[in-house]
């Protein structure tokens, strides 16, 4: 467990007695959740400010999860220190996560976790003594970018061909396809060695094989051994590597085929999630058709609706924006937010969200909530926040195998080195 300790400004009450409650209410609350394994609240008498001391994984835990724990304990987090979930290109595996973390930590007072599933990176940071652009920096020498997040424009989507979307399917999948065209080239070349057949095709097919099935474990495999650190990709490379220098050039083949069709299937589970999260985000229409005092409607971007403004939803259509019915009455499917099987009646008063969809009424709704301050937008900002926290076990898997590879190559050499030498 990656225990880190963390100071935090509080506030707690005034009355001693309410203070000795609340403090045990939240070492109660707390030693109970997982990855917290030490809590301490110190407070000033005559005086509202705390200061809370707590040991905890940042991993299985975030900023946001302790605060809501705390809250329910009495006691309130000062905003001393950020939380921020940024969507990042350029991680190449889950390899990466290990890397962004360690590079980030090395900042003052920053704590990160990072996700290859959804592509997202939480970072944790104090405010006095780290700042954000720092933090981006940071990211930009790791080869990292900032997914834009910002308004696309709105334009007509075009039909892509037959050959765009063949090539698009390939290049999105090209590590599956990799690790199957060299499966092929490892069953030709088995198939040559069993039938006798010619020496060349043989280690043409086994170098191939070798090419495309250990390509990605390769690239992290260096890149690992850049840090002088270890892992799977690491040994498994090895092992590979190993078995070729003795003459088994399929036995090794078959390791880097097995390992690369593992890293597929864990990477179209990863698009399956990654695909599901963007499908959630795009609940919500792209425009909106706003109602001025003078009944003339204009098309705007959902991301400029303003609270106050008056929005049409039309029969079918999904509503825009959280708000409050002003005129009209329909059954909105609310399913993709509360998850009701039935349709719920709203007429003037009722609250609408985002992302729902209406029934065969007109309504006219005044928003309430920003974009990104609707219901849909902070159920995506929580999915990807439990993106980046990791459960127990992978917390655990993570720690055994910073040991075990070292100790297995370490084996492995003096199984080589000493049986000659005794």
């Amino acid at each position: 467990m990656a225990i880190t300790t963390l100071t935090l400004d509080a506030t707690c009450p005034q009355e001693p007695g309410e203070r000795r409650k609340c403090a045990a209410c939240l070492r109660e609350q707390l030693l109970v959740t997982p990855g917290i394994r030490s809590v301490d609240l110190h407070c000033t008498d005559g005086d509202s400010q705390a200061t809370l001391e707590l040991e905890y994984d940042p991993a299985m835990l975030s900023l946001s999860e302790l605060s809501v724990q705390a809250d329910r304990a009495g006691t309130c987090l000062l905003p001393t220190r950020a939380q921020v979930v940024l969507g990042i290109e350029g991680m190449v595996s889950p390899r990466a996560e290990q890397s962004i973390e360690r590079a980030l930590a090395k900042l003052p007072g920053v704590v990160a976790s990072a996700s290859y599933a959804s592509r997202s990176l939480r970072v944790e940071f104090d405010r006095r003594t780290c700042a954000l652009p720092e933090i981006v920096r940071r990211l930009d020498d790791l080869g990292l970018r900032l997914r834009s997040g910002g308004p696309k424009p709105i334009e007509k989507e075009s039909v892509p061909s037959f050959s765009e979307r063949t090539f698009s399917t390939l290049r999105e999948h090209r590590q599956l396809v990799m690790a199957i065209v060299g499966a092929a080239l490892l069953l030709v070349a088995f198939i040559t060695h069993t039938m006798h057949g010619p020496e060349w095709l043989r280690l043409t097919a086994v170098i191939g094989c070798f090419v495309l099935a250990g390509w990605f474990t390769a690239i992290d495999t260096f890149k690992i051994l850049w840090q002088f650190k270890f892992d799977i990709d690491v040994l498994m490379f090895a092992a590979a590597f190993g078995a070729a220098s003795l003459g088994h050039y399929e036995e090794g083949g078959l390791l880097l085929v097995l390992f690369a069709l593992g890293g597929a299937g864990e990477q179209l589970a990863m698009d399956r999630a990654r695909r599901a999260i963007a499908a959630l985000a795009k609940l919500a229409p792209d425009v909106a058709t706003v109602r001025d005092t003078a009944g003339h409607e204009t098309q705007v971007r959902v991301e400029d609706l303003q609270k106050g403004n008056q929005v049409v939803v039309r029969p079918f259509d999904r509503v825009p924006a959280d708000g409050s019915v002003v005129s009209g009455a329909s059954a909105i499917d609310q399913s993709p937010i509360t998850g009701e099987s039935v349709p719920v009646e709203k007429v003037v008063g009722d609250q609408v969200y985002s992302g729902t969809i209406n029934g065969e009424g007109l309504l006219l709704v005044s928003v309430t909530r920003l974009a990104s301050e609707s219901t849909l937008a902070k159920i995506v900002k929580l999915v990807d926040e439990a993106q980046t926290t990791k459960s127990p076990t992978q917390v655990f898997t993570d720690k055994v195998e910073k040991k075990y590879v070292p100790l297995v190559l370490i084996g492995t050499a003096m199984l080589i080195v000493l049986p000659p030498l005794l």
